[in-house]
Formats: C-alpha cells, structure tokens, sequence
C-alpha cells in the first residue's frame, strides 16, 4: 500500500517562545518535550505559529540524539530569525463526558536551524491523502458564512492506520472553493498546497447589572487556520499513488477501533480512579464527621 505520503510544514520567522521540559517516561526513557512559537508577518498580519516538539534522548543506535541536543538548546534562538521544517499531526483526546474522541490538528516541527536576516517570513504547507469528508462551509452563529472545511487522511509509516486532518478554505477564495467542490470527491487521493494562518483576536462585551456600573468582560480568541491555496487534480484511480476502496475501507476501520480502544481505556481508567478513591481509608477526622452525621440525621 506504499503510497505517495507528502506532509511538509515550512516556517520562516522569530523564534518567540521556548517552552520544554526534559522529563522520562513510564519506562525510564529520558525526552524533551513541549512547544515553540514562531512570529511570522504574513500579509502585514502578525502570526504566532505554535509547533510541538519532542525527542528521546538516546537513539535504537545508543547515541545522543542531535534533535535531543539541538531542543535543549533552543532558548538560545529566541529573538532571532530560525528556519522550522515540520509536519502535521492529528492529536486526539477523548471527551469523558460524551464518551466520544475529539481531534484536532496540530503542527510538529522536526528541524530548527537558525535563519539569515534576509529571510522572508513565511509558513507553507503541502499535503496529499484521500478525501474522508468533502468540502462544507462553516458558519457562525449568526449563520454568517466565514469559510470552508475539508478533511484529508493519510495513512501511518506502515499503512495500518491513518490520521484525519482538517484543512480551511477562505470565505473569499471563491475559485478554490469550488474547484475543490468539483474535483475532490469523497474518497479521491488528492494533492494540495496552502499557507497557515495562526491570529489572535479580542472580543469585548458590556453586561447590565442590577445596580452599580456595567460589568465589561474581554475575551481573547486565537484562530489556526490551514488554508487551502492550490492543488492538483486527484490521482486517476489507476494510478499507484491512489488509494483503492479496498484500502480505504481497511484504513478506515482501524481509525474507529482506534478511537473505540482509546474511549474504553479513559473509561477504564476513570472507573478504576472512582473505585480507588471510595475504598482509600478513611481518616480519623473524617469518620467522625461521618458519624456525626449519621447521628444527627437520625435526631
């Protein structure tokens, strides 16, 4: 099933933020982990670019990682242009409340070099997968319309399994919005390239009390945006690169019992947290307070 697997993230800016820790995991394997921010100036529009990063600290050779060592030493880029090659990922955590798994994109940067002083400020992205969800517009509460969702999968390293991510069209990309209505049918293998948009935005609202002056509440949004810019006609169903139903089907299947594995365990760890939690000894304050209230509810 070796399919073409195009996943690139470029970032031009300035490092703004570093923000690790090196810490060791439940088999005593030591990792650096954590996020970078980047400030890019994109159209005159400043944007802060978020990307994760993470190494083990010992390769499967039993040398030092140069990610290890080049992530320990990033706070030295801050203030100063970097280069960051990357890719998405799609990161999933399960809602305890519903019971379902919720997934949303994320950016992992891989390579941090430091950049030249004339470089421009820039984050570009390509991709290629299938179609798992054609393209829908998205609409505020107001019902207004502000863009376009698409949702493209991509198989794993060794194919058995697949991450889903979701892309943006602008509201006033007309043309792109409707090329890829057209052509990008659910199912056809695709290839797209587009830039990221990453924005705060504030919001102020006034709220009548009874008495006394009004209370003015301010909130911050942050709004990541994978926009789609251009892209090629999907891979004829022939073509190797192709994904076939068959495969398709296959791919899809263990994302769902993935996600059923990963809502049974947080089920099975909440329902053993609950369990250890009310047979924990109770302590000497606490049964008397127990036994008072058994007895005043007997009075």
């Amino acid at each position: 099933m070796a399919k073409l697997k195009m996943n690139k993230v470029n970032v031009n800016g300035v490092l703004t933020e570093v923000n690790t820790e090196v810490k060791t995991d439940k088999n005593g394997k030591e990792y650096i982990g954590g996020k970078i921010v980047v400030k890019c100036v994109l159209e005159g529009v400043e944007n802060l670019i978020e990307m994760r990063v993470f190494s083990y600290k010992m390769t499967k050779a039993g040398a030092v990682s140069k990610l290890f060592t080049a992530y320990c030493n990033l706070e030295g880029l801050i203030n100063r242009r970097v280069r960051v090659e990357g890719e998405f990922r799609e990161e999933k955590m399960v809602d305890q409340t519903s019971g379902t798994v919720r997934a949303f994109n994320s950016i992992s940067a891989k390579f941090i070099n430091e950049g030249r002083n004339d470089d421009t400020d820039c984050a570009t992205f390509e991709y290629s997968g299938f179609v798992t969800k054609g393209i829908a517009e998205r609409r505020n509460k107001d019902d207004e319309l502000f863009g376009y969702r698409l949702e493209v999968a991509q198989s794993n390293y060794n194919d058995t399994n697949l991450s889903v991510i979701r892309f943006d069209v602008a509201k006033d990309d007309v043309n792109v919005a409707q090329a890829i209505q057209d052509y990008y049918q659910v199912g056809t293998t695709v290839v797209f390239y587009g830039i990221l948009s990453q924005t705060t935005r504030s919001e102020t609202r006034t709220e009548e009390v009874a008495f006394g002056d009004p209370i003015t509440k301010t909130r911050i949004y942050t709004d990541k945006l994978y926009r789609i810019k251009s892209g090629n006609p999907p891979f004829d169903p022939d073509d190797p690169n192709a994904y076939t139903p068959e495969e398709i089907k296959t791919l899809v299947e263990a994302y769902k019992n993935d996600n059923d594995a990963r809502v049974l365990a947080a089920q099975s760890g909440a329902a053993a947290t609950a369990e250890t939690a009310s047979s924990a000894p109770t302590s000497p304050a606490a049964a008397a307070m127990n036994r008072l209230t058994k007895m005043q509810s007997l009075i």
